[in-house]
């Protein structure tokens, strides 16, 4: 059987029901993309620029302190829903460490080259119509 899943969740969810996993990392083949970001408005950043650095600066304390801590991590997250599984989400944190720094890169590090290269393969195989530029949409104004 052939699937695509997110690495810290659908190959662990497998496992755990007794299939063998075996990942296939696009990286490997030279196609890097970003999975979690954060985006917003133009109108945002043009009239709540504090806000918009607000949520980026606190994404990132939350994932560095996360990192830092993964138990703490899970048993914050375990305190949201009494349907997840503690060894479950141990598992997804532990899987999520290495990729919210690749690299490492600080979290948060994104590069404009990245950028451009998700936006060609997404053109070549249909998913985006035209060209953005990427310096008009792409931006680490809000790091820390």
């Amino acid at each position: 059987m052939h699937a695509t899943g997110y690495a810290i969740n659908e190959p662990i969810t497998a496992e755990e029901q007794g299939f063998q996993v075996n990942l296939i990392w696009p990286s490997d083949y030279g196609v890097n993309l970003y999975a979690d970001t954060l985006f917003t408005t133009e109108d945002m950043i043009k009239n709540k620029p504090e806000v918009v650095r607000a949520v980026v600066q606190a994404t990132i304390k939350g994932w560095e302190q996360a990192l830092k801590n993964p138990e703490q991590a899970v048993t914050y997250t375990l305190e949201y829903s009494d349907k997840l599984n503690r060894e479950h989400e141990t598992k997804m944190m532990n899987a999520s460490i290495p990729l919210a720094k690749p690299d490492n890169n600080p979290v948060g590090f994104m590069d404009k080259a990245t950028w451009e290269s998700m936006q060609q393969l997404l053109l070549k195989l249909g998913f985006m119509k035209q060209v953005v530029d990427v310096d008009k949409t792409f931006t680490t104004e809000f790091l820390p």
